[in-house]
C-alpha cells in the first residue's frame, strides 16, 4: 500500500507542477507540488525500510525518509503563507533554511548515530514490524524538535484565517493529520516505539484534502468568472444600446445641421435665380441686361452644383482604388482645377510650386487625392482675397516606418485663430458667409482612407500651412498602372 501512496504522490507532484507552469499565477500550487514530491520521497524511504534486512539498509532507508520530512516541513510553511497571503517573512526564510539543512544533514548521514547499534523496540505493538535502524543523533533530535515548532506555527497561522477562508480550514485539517502521524513516526525513531509508519498514509489524506481545496478554489474562481462575464456581457449590451442611441441622436443632429446648411446655402441662390428669371420675363429688356442675368443664372447654378457635389462627396464611403501616378501631374491638375473654380481670386495670387524633393510617382487613388488637393488649394485662394503667394513643396519622409511623401501647401492669407484651427476639420464648420464647411472634413477622410495624416499650422495674420503626409506604397493598392495621358480629373 505504501508503494501506492508513493505513486499517487508522484502523480500529484507532476500534475500540479504542470498546472503551475500553465497558469503561472498561484505560487501555492507549486508549493503543493513540491510537498507531494516530499511525500513521495518519504514514502519511498518507508518502502525501503519495510524491505530492509540489515542495519545499513535500514539506516539508508531512514535517511531517505527523513529527507522527505525535512523537505516537506519547509514547504508546508511556504504553502500556508502563500495560501493565507502572508508576505515573505522570518518564518518562511527560517523554514527554507531548515529544509536545506535537514536535506543536507540527512544525505550526509548526520541524523543518526554512525556507529550505533540496532535500536531496541521495548514497547508498542507486538505485531508491528521490527525495523533495523540506528538511534537518532543529537543533530537529528534538534531537527525533529524544530519540525514540530514549524508545524505548530502553521497551525496557529491557519487558525487565524479559519473564519474567513475555506482553504485555510482544509489545510488545518491536513496539518492536524500530519502532526498526529509525525508524532507516531517520531516515537518510532526516537523512543523505540514498535508501530507502523503513518506519515505515508497521512500523506495520502493530506494530498487528497489539499487537492480538493485547490480544485474547489479553481471551481469557485470559474464560477466567479462566469458571473463577472455575465455582468460584463450585460454591461456591454447596455453600453452598445447607449452607443446606438447616441449614434442615432448624433445622426439626427447631423441631419438637422445638414438641413440648416442646405437651407442656408440653397436659399440665396434660389432667390437670386428666381429674381433673375422674373427679370428675364420682362418684355422690354436690353441684350446687355439679358446677358448679365444669364451669367447670374450660370454662376448660381454652378454654386448649387458645387454644394451638391460636396455633400455627395462627404456622404459617400471613401474606398481608395490604388494606382500609380506622377506627383507633379496630379498637383498640376489640382491647381488648375482650383484656379478655374476660383478664377477671380486666382488672378491676384502668385503660385510657387517646387516638387524637386518629391518621389516621381506614388501609389494612391489619384481621383480622391486630387479632390483633397483641390479643396486645400481653394481654401488657400479664398484666404487671400487681396492677393498673396501660394507655395507648394514636396519632400520624402516616413510615416509609421513606411516611406511617404509630405506635401506642404502654404498661403500668406489671413490665417486662423487657435480655436478656429482646432475646429477646422469639423464637418459643417466654416467662418465664411458662404460655404458648407466640408472642405477640410473631406480632406481628412481621404487621408484616413490612404493611411496618411493631415496637419494644419496657422497663425492669425501670418497665413496657413497644410501638410499632407501620404504613404508612397499603400498596402491596399490594386494592381494596374495609369499613365499621365490616361489620368482623368475628378472635377471639371
Amino acid at each position: 500500500m505504501t508503494i501506492t501512496w508513493a505513486g499517487i504522490s508522484a502523480y500529484l507532484s507532476v500534475f500540479y507542477t504542470m498546472l503551475f507552469f500553465r497558469r503561472r499565477s498561484e505560487r501555492d500550487v507549486l508549493s503543493f507540488a513540491f510537498i507531494a514530491f516530499s511525500l513521495f520521497i518519504h514514502s519511498i524511504g518507508t518502502v525501503l525500510l519495510y524491505r530492509a534486512r540489515t542495519l545499513d539498509e535500514g539506516t539508508t532507508a531512514e535517511c531517505v525518509a527523513l529527507t522527505g520530512v525535512g523537505l516537506g516541513v519547509g514547504l508546508l510553511v511556504d504553502f500556508v503563507d502563500h495560501t493565507c497571503g502572508i508576505p515573505n517573512g522570518i518564518w518562511r526564510k527560517s523554514a527554507y533554511a531548515y529544509s536545506v539543512i535537514g536535506v543536507l544533514g540527512s544525505i550526509a548521514g548526520l541524523l543518526t548515530e554512525r556507529d550505533g547499534d540496532l535500536a531496541a523496540r521495548s514497547w508498542g505493538f507486538a505485531s508491528a514490524p521490527d525495523f533495523p535502524m540506528r538511534e537518532l543523533s543529537v543533530f537529528g533530535w534538534i531537527l525533529a524538535a524544530l519540525a514540530f515548532v514549524f508545524v505548530g506555527h502553521v497551525c496557529v497561522t491557519l487558525i487565524r484565517f479559519v473564519p474567513t477562508s475555506r482553504q485555510a480550514r482544509a489545510v488545518l485539517v491536513c496539518a492536524v493529520f500530519a502532526c498526529v502521524a509525525g508524532i507516531n513516526d517520531f516515537l518510532l525513531l526516537a523512543a523505540h516505539l514498535r508501530t507502523w509508519p503513518l506519515v505515508p498514509h497521512a500523506g495520502f489524506l493530506v494530498g487528497g484534502i489539499m487537492s480538493a481545496s485547490l480544485i474547489d478554489r479553481f471551481v469557485r474562481s470559474r464560477d466567479e468568472l462566469q458571473v463577472k462575464t455575465s455582468e460584463l456581457v450585460a454591461s456591454y449590451d447596455r453600453v452598445k444600446q447607449a452607443s446606438e442611441e447616441l449614434q442615432h441622436k448624433q445622426q439626427l443632429a447631423s441631419v438637422g445641421e445638414l438641413s440648416a446648411v442646405i437651407a442656408h446655402e440653397v436659399r440665396n441662390p434660389l432667390a437670386i435665380i428666381k429674381n433673375a428669371t422674373s427679370n428675364l420675363r420682362r418684355q422690354q429688356l436690353r441684350h446687355s441686361d439679358r446677358d448679365v442675368l444669364l451669367g447670374i443664372l450660370d454662376e448660381e447654378s454652378d454654386r448649387l452644383n458645387r454644394l451638391v457635389n460636396e455633400l455627395l462627396t462627404f456622404a459617400s464611403p471613401v474606398v481608395p482604388r490604388g494606382r500609380s501616378i506622377r506627383v507633379s501631374v496630379m498637383i498640376s491638375h489640382a491647381i488648375e482645377l482650383a484656379r478655374k473654380a476660383r478664377a477671380q481670386e486666382a488672378e491676384r495670387i502668385m503660385f510657387d510650386v517646387d516638387l524637386s524633393g518629391s518621389p516621381e510617382s506614388i501609389a494612391c487613388d489619384p481621383d480622391l487625392l486630387q479632390q483633397a488637393l483641390v479643396n486645400i488649394t481653394e481654401n488657400a485662394l479664398q484666404a487671400m482675397p487681396d492677393g498673396g503667394k501660394f507655395s507648394v513643396r514636396a519632400s520624402q519622409t516616413t510615416l509609421r516606418d513606411r516611406p511617404a511623401v509630405a506635401l506642404l501647401f502654404s498661403d500668406t492669407g489671413e490665417g486662423m485663430e487657435l480655436d478656429v484651427r482646432a475646429k477646422a476639420t469639423d464637418p459643417f464648420f466654416t467662418t465664411r458667409p458662404t460655404g458648407t464647411g466640408l472642405g477640410l472634413a473631406i480632406v481628412e477622410r481621404i487621408m484616413r482612407a490612404h493611411h496618411g495624416e493631415l496637419a494644419i499650422q496657422s497663425v492669425r495674420g501670418q497665413g496657413t500651412t497644410v501638410t499632407l503626409t501620404v504613404p508612397t506604397d499603400r498596402e491596399s493598392v490594386l494592381p494596374g498602372l495609369v499613365t499621365d495621358a490616361e489620368f482623368i480629373p475628378s472635377r471639371s
